[in-house]
């Protein structure tokens, strides 16, 4: 199972930012008791926004050997901190975490340079 994310994924590791923290002692714990049979692995940073992990995805940031029999993605609210919209006004990088968008490939820069907005997904 690998876990993917950003702050709150990261916890489960015990970490922030690749530091050890208090905060998050039991994470690591928690997360073999309760999913440890799935051999969980948690691929996430901190401050993470879904355009860094669709860049990670598309340049080798996923395990494929063996590929993993569960994925869970939880990502996104750092986006919403920075304003990210899409030309309409609404969010859209959700749209390229899927199962169809993931095996097509990774999301492609947005040709706007006057808003700032998610890449589309290719």
């Amino acid at each position: 199972m690998v876990l993917l994310g950003d702050s709150i994924t990261e916890g489960w590791r015990g970490t922030s930012k690749g530091e050890k923290k208090s905060d998050y002692k039991k994470g690591p714990e928690l997360l073999a008791k309760e999913f440890g049979e799935w051999a969980p692995l948690p691929l996430a940073i901190a401050g993470d926004h879904t355009t860094h992990l669709m860049w990670r995805l598309g340049h080798e940031g996923f395990p494929t050997d063996p590929p993993p029999e569960y994925v869970t993605v939880m990502i996104g609210t750092n986006d919403l901190g920075s304003a990210v919209t899409n030309v309409e006004g609404g969010w859209s990088n959700g749209a390229c975490v899927s199962d169809e968008n993931l095996e097509a490939g990774p999301c492609t820069p947005s040709p706007s340079p006057l808003t700032l907005e998610p890449p589309l997904c290719s």
